[in-house]
């Protein structure tokens, strides 16, 4: 599969998310998200093209195959960023609508979205990397024994960061009461100040040292957070979308896993990469309302009988939102303390 057909796969499902976003959140919405994540993607691709010091263009840490043009692979890796944002919004939301009865709170929400998008960077990482769409000029021995595919933790690292760094903003300047607030555009130094980490220091240990203490953060706020996930929804009535657009973030995220599962099983001929689309699949099973969430969370003993260590990356999201739903426990009963 060349990087055409990639791309022409990639459109298709981008369609499908741009079509849901403008029937069940309008227009404005679907604009302001679309065009940020573009920017946000493309700015963040791009970077990784130019040395800080020299200007000049430079390989990326992942290396393309010497026939694609960079402006090319930075507008296909700038789609697939896009793709990638929407889908774990859509997922992220649903699972917190599911668990939370105190509402939604932007950092749960932006600690849930991180965690889809790496869901959907295992999977895709480890087929790319064996099918040869592209290597990693370094590799990250750090939790590589639970991970297959010979994918190294950083690049899911990087994909979680990244997205949370980037949709944070957006959704304090988007999606919370902060949205009336005269000053509401100073959140974008938020990725702005990412980047110069990303840029100036590189893999190394300071940049290392920046997501740990920011991760330690962001598991802080999960608890003490208190702004509101408030939505403004316009141009479309009712709240509730059709049947058709419902499934459409499913049939995008079908077209994925198809495409992965017939690159993995019938262009390079190794099945074992099928366990990194574990995460994923939980966490599908967890946005379906019908499903309860007791019963997926029954299914992961048995991934590790099966699996052993490498069940680990389908156990993490869980915990998470375990975390997650807990923090939701502690916000509601603070909230009723300071009624009473």
């Amino acid at each position: 599969m060349n990087i055409l057909q990639k791309f022409i796969f990639a459109v298709i499902g981008l369609i499908f998310l741009i079509i849901h976003s403008y029937l069940t959140k309008g227009r404005r919405s679907t604009l302001t998200f679309f065009v940020f994540a573009f920017i946000a993607a493309l700015t963040k691709e791009v970077s990784s093209f130019i040395d800080p010091v020299t200007s000049a263009i430079v390989p990326p840490p992942f290396l393309l195959p010497e026939e694609h043009p960079i402006i090319l692979g930075a507008l296909h890796v700038s789609l697939g960023w896009v793709f990638t944002f929407y889908l774990g919004w859509f997922f992220a939301e649903k699972i917190l609508r599911k668990i939370s009865r105190a509402g939604i709170r932007i950092f749960p929400l932006v600690i849930l979205t991180g965690l889809t998008v790496a869901s959907f960077a295992y999977p895709i990482e480890a087929t790319g990397i064996n099918v040869g769409w592209w290597a990693w000029s370094f590799f990250e021995e750090r939790f590589a024994r639970f991970l297959v595919g010979n994918i190294h933790f950083f690049a899911m690292n990087a994909w979680f960061f990244f997205s949370v760094h980037s949709l944070l903003p957006y959704y304090f300047i988007e999606c919370s009461g902060f949205r009336d607030k005269p000053w509401k555009n100073l959140f974008i130094l938020i990725p702005i100040l990412r980047l110069i980490v990303m840029v100036y220091a590189g893999s190394v240990i300071p940049r290392i040292a920046y997501e740990n203490i920011f991760l330690v953060f962001l598991l802080l706020m999960l608890f003490i957070d208190r702004v509101k996930y408030r939505p403004v929804y316009s141009g479309i009535p009712g709240a509730e979308p059709g049947p058709v657009a419902a499934i459409l973030p499913f049939l995008s995220t079908m077209v994925v896993v198809g495409v992965l599962t017939f690159v993995n099983l019938f262009v390079i001929g190794k099945p074992v990469i099928m366990v990194s689309l574990l995460p994923l699949l939980l966490l599908i099973l967890l946005s379906v309302r019908k499903i309860p969430v007791i019963a997926v969370y029954a299914v992961l003993p048995f991934l590790f009988v099966f699996f052993g260590i490498k069940a680990v990356p389908a156990a993490f999201p869980l915990l998470i939102i375990l975390m997650a739903y807990f923090s939701d426990m502690f916000y509601r009963r603070r909230v009723l303390y300071e009624k009473d």
